[in-house]
């Protein structure tokens, strides 16, 4: 078998994957073992198992405050408080839509015009289920935003599959020629305008978090509701990001699960259980991330391409060599060299992404791996009938 020949297997290869990804295929018949791994990457396990989150330090430049089920009455007095405090900014992951002009609304109102650097959180709305892209905006009453400005606390998830697990978020988004930031980026902006810029310069239209931190590994500083008083030491807020959002009855309620997520840290991370972190939460990872420059780097999809086709190539050129020393144990040796392969390939993105946090897509790698065995063999089969027969001429 030629070198051209080889090529035209690598290529046929990718062009069979290709096709099949562009047609959709139902699984529900392997359920529910499909859908125990249908939320499911590689990455998740270094999140999961691998990395020890207890280790990681504390950080000091966020404040957490739970909110629970405080009246707007009550939470007007808890930005009170904090305002004496000199937060650099505080961020309040929560929608404030109506106004009755109440006495409560009105001291909320009040607050919030007092306070300085305030983001509030607001959504974006899909007006079709079924496109992809967003067209409009929900947001607080007009009378809560004259003295805050606003981030959407949209979160990229895929609730078709039956789970809400949080991997990355867009940075950015464009409505109707308005750029609008995401609420930890606009958090960022008015905190430290230079990392803003520097996140920017990533341009990045999806970014995947790096999560390290939860408020069970006590690496957040924290408020609880009952704990927002006169008597908290000043320099643990001041010139800090506050963030303020609904995170159960307290910090011990750990089974409440409104606005709460699947994230990679969850501890069961295929078949998962219960969502293991608030919004508010994975905001704080956000802002940790960009404020440290921990980004997740992954390889462009095109690199990811050539990558696998030269991968099957040489593994292509390797196993033709090993069908023509020994074609008799050709089908067993093939097995065990793609299984090895396979593992090899699985450990090492695992290995690169836990220590370099740089992903790649393994999924084309591993396809291009189990069909270039049989590939090899209809080829050969394929060429024996296409190649002309000698006949023998009888005097």
């Amino acid at each position: 078998m030629s070198f051209i020949h080889k090529l035209i297997i690598t290529i046929s290869i990718f062009l069979f994957i290709f096709g099949m990804s562009i047609i959709p295929i139902d699984f529900d018949f392997l359920n529910p073992l499909s859908k125990a791994f249908s939320d499911f990457e590689f990455s998740d396990i270094v999140f999961s198992k691998l990395r020890n989150h207890d280790d990681i330090p504390l950080d000091t430049n966020i404040v957490i405050v739970n909110i629970g089920f405080l009246s707007r009455n009550e939470i007007s007095k808890r930005l009170n408080i904090l305002e004496k405090f000199n937060p650099k900014v505080i961020g309040i992951d929560i929608f404030f839509e109506n106004f009755d002009g109440s006495k409560n609304d009105n001291y909320l109102v009040k607050s919030l015009n007092n306070g300085k650097n305030i983001v509030l959180a607001n959504a974006l709305i899909k007006k079709n289920n079924t496109s992809d892209m967003y067209d409009s905006i929900k947001t607080s009453n007009k009378v809560f935003l004259r003295n805050a400005t606003q981030g959407y606390a949209n979160l990229i998830t895929d609730e078709s599959k039956g789970f809400m697990t949080v991997r990355s978020f867009m940075p950015r988004y464009v409505i109707m020629s308005d750029t609008i930031n995401a609420f930890a980026v606009q958090c960022i902006k008015l905190f430290d305008v230079g990392k803003y810029n520097d996140f920017l310069k990533r341009n990045n239209t999806e970014e995947r978090i790096n999560y390290e931190r939860n408020v069970y590994y006590n690496n957040y500083m924290r408020i609880d509701i009952d704990q927002l008083d006169s008597s908290i030491d000043k320099s643990m807020i001041e010139n800090k990001i506050v963030l303020v959002g609904f995170l159960g009855i307290n910090f011990n309620d750990s089974l409440f699960i409104n606005d709460k997520f699947f994230t990679p840290m969850n501890q069961r991370y295929a078949g998962k259980t219960f969502p293991d972190m608030y919004g508010v939460i994975i905001h704080a990872n956000i802002i940790s991330m960009i404020l440290s420059s921990n980004f997740i780097n992954s390889m462009p999809y095109i690199t990811n391409i050539i990558l696998s086709m030269t991968i099957c190539l040489l593994n292509i050129l390797f196993l033709s060599w090993v069908s023509k020393i020994s074609s008799n144990w050709y089908d067993e040796i093939a097995s065990i060299i793609t299984i090895i392969e396979i593992l090899f390939i699985l450990y090492l993105s695992i290995f690169i992404f836990n220590v370099f946090n740089y992903q790649f897509d393994t999924t084309i790698i591993i396809l291009s791996l189990i069909l270039v065995p049989n590939s090899i063999n209809t080829y050969n089969e394929l060429i024996k009938k296409l190649k002309p027969q000698k006949r023998e001429v009888l005097l």
